[in-house]
């Protein structure tokens, strides 16, 4: 899935009621440029800057989602395979 940013956690709920144990749903842009895990960086375009925060609260929402393992993968800007487990 890509999609826009603040709605990631929207739609991993949609998509989490609509696939069955053992499919996989697979979100892009995970790791957003490596804002997610560096320090604010003045500099950024403000684009990345505005999405930053929506990403990293996506990335916690799926950690803690227990019907799912996951996978962060750091091809290009981050891709997250996320497995249904029950």
């Amino acid at each position: 899935m890509d999609a826009d940013k603040p709605n990631y956690g929207k739609y991993h709920d949609k998509l989490a009621e609509l696939i069955k144990v053992g499919g996989v749903i697979a979100y892009d842009n995970t790791l957003w440029f490596g804002s997610v895990a560096t320090p604010e960086d003045p500099t950024l375009h403000h684009m990345i800057k505005a999405y930053t925060p929506h990403v990293i609260e996506f990335n916690k929402k799926l950690a803690a989602d227990s019907r799912f393992e996951i996978s962060q993968l750091p091809l290009g800007d981050g891709l997250t395979i996320c497995r249904r487990i029950h």
